[in-house]
């Protein structure tokens, strides 16, 4: 069973590992992993803050991924997410956009989007299979594990 929850103090050990994992460093742009107390104090700083909301991802109560909802101007919200590697490729990421999706309806007529790099197939197939769909809107990210920039592209939730 898949669930979300708001993400606490005592989610931070497992949110590390997730943020230490070979895929997530990639994904995110990173070529290593984060210092622990950096990351710790921008986590806590997160938890208050009002522009963003961690979500924990739990499967079978373990906790599993994270997704972040950020609220973007006034109609807008931008979700990103990971999932830990030995828990890919088994529908969870795709259950959490559907269950994240449910938790935003309480934000009526938002544009809910987010953004995908090109060749980050796994994650085009399940923001793809959640009614999100692929427009022109490009912006380049410079990846520092192979810097390089990696064209991110915005797909937008349509209901």
């Amino acid at each position: 069973m898949i669930t979300l929850k708001k993400a606490t103090i005592d989610d931070f050990d497992c949110f590390y590992n997730i943020k230490c994992e070979q895929n997530n460093i990639y994904w995110s742009g990173h070529s290593e992993k984060p210092d622990f107390d950096k990351l710790k104090n921008w986590f806590y700083n997160k938890l208050n803050s009002k522009n963003r909301e961690i979500l924990i991802i739990k499967y079978n109560n373990i906790c599993c991924g994270y997704i972040y909802v950020d609220l973007i101007e006034d109609n807008k919200i931008e979700i990103s997410y990971g999932v830990k590697e030995k828990f890919s490729r088994k529908g969870i990421a795709t259950s959490s956009i559907q269950k994240v999706i449910a938790y935003l309806d309480k934000y009526e007529n938002k544009e809910i989007f987010c953004y995908v790099a090109d060749q980050n197939i796994p994650s085009i197939k399940v923001v793809t299979k959640n009614n999100f769909k692929k427009t022109d809107d490009c912006k380049l990210v410079t990846f520092n594990q192979i810097d390089e920039q990696v064209n991110m592209r915005k797909y937008i939730y349509e209901k």
